[in-house]
């Protein structure tokens, strides 16, 4: 019988942490690898970021290297198409508007986030940021 040398593994796929928006502070980050999609009860897409650095509450027990999902909103979704599986990003929390009266949900609140994707020698981000 052949031997069988010891192999070590490491745990992958842990669980997700998951923040809601109204507990954002303005310029709350997260940065990351992007690790994929979900989609949660409602039929929205949640966005996976795996933590490299973060401004979050302190009390929500974030630490480096958890995955945390992001709920869909308008703004993040639009910039989200843009970035590919495997990309290290910033998402910067920007706080709330008004959606404007020729919106299709005119008068409602509205989450803002900044996108931002690291250039290929990670020097700096290039700002994908849109206006709605």
């Amino acid at each position: 019988m052949p031997e069988v040398k010891s192999k070590k593994f490491k745990e992958v796929g842990g669980a997700k942490k998951y923040l809601p928006w109204k507990e954002w502070e303005k310029d709350d980050f997260v940065e990351g690898e992007f690790v994929g999609t979900s989609e949660d009860n409602y039929g929205k897409t949640n966005y996976h970021i795996k933590l490299s650095d973060f401004q979050l509450p302190e009390d929500k027990g974030f630490e480096v290297g958890d995955t945390i999902g992001l709920n869909a909103n308008g703004s993040l979704d639009y910039k989200m198409e843009s970035v590919k599986t495997g990309q290290h990003v910033r998402i910067t929390y920007e706080g709330k508007i008004k959606l404007p009266a020729d919106h299709k949900f005119a008068g409602k609140d509205s989450h803002q986030c900044k996108v931002e994707v690291a250039e290929e020698d990670g020097s700096k981000a290039s700002d994908l940021d849109r206006v709605l």
